[in-house]
Formats: C-alpha cells, structure tokens, sequence
C-alpha cells in the first residue's frame, strides 16, 4: 500500500482552499468595484471573512 504524506495533504488541500477563496472572492469583488484598489480592499476583506468560519 502507498504511504501518504498526511502534512503534504493538508498542505495540498490548505494550497487549493486558498485559491478556490481567492477565485471566488476575486469574482465577487470584480462585480462590485471598477477600480483596482477598491477590489483588492474587497478581497483582502473577502478572504479574512471566509478564513473565520
């Protein structure tokens, strides 16, 4: 049987959790605000909310 890495895992999923929170924030944000400092406010904001539940 192969021998898995359980950090590497989690590392892998945390990797891929934090991209998929990115995209959806990214998204969220972009429909809002037209100006570049305004949608990474947005996201900054976005990604804190979601990284407390």
């Amino acid at each position: 049987m192969e021998k898995i890495d359980i950090g590497k895992e989690l590392m892998k999923n945390k990797e891929n959790f934090e991209k998929h929170v990115a995209n959806i924030c990214y998204k969220d944000c972009k429909g809002k605000y037209n100006s570049e400092k305004k949608i990474e406010e947005c996201i900054e904001n976005c990604r804190d909310t979601i990284v407390m539940f």
